[in-house]
């Protein structure tokens, strides 16, 4: 798939979900998503 082909998303969380963030960031990736960085 071509990068332009990738549907982008962006994650909002609070701090203290960033597990759950990161663990969505991992998993949309792994569905072929796009997901925007996490930041720290």
């Amino acid at each position: 798939m071509r990068d332009s082909d990738k549907k982008k998303v962006f994650i909002s969380y609070a701090r203290e979900d960033i597990e759950v963030a990161e663990r969505l960031y991992s998993d949309l990736k792994d569905a072929g998503l796009e997901p925007a960085s996490i930041g720290k």
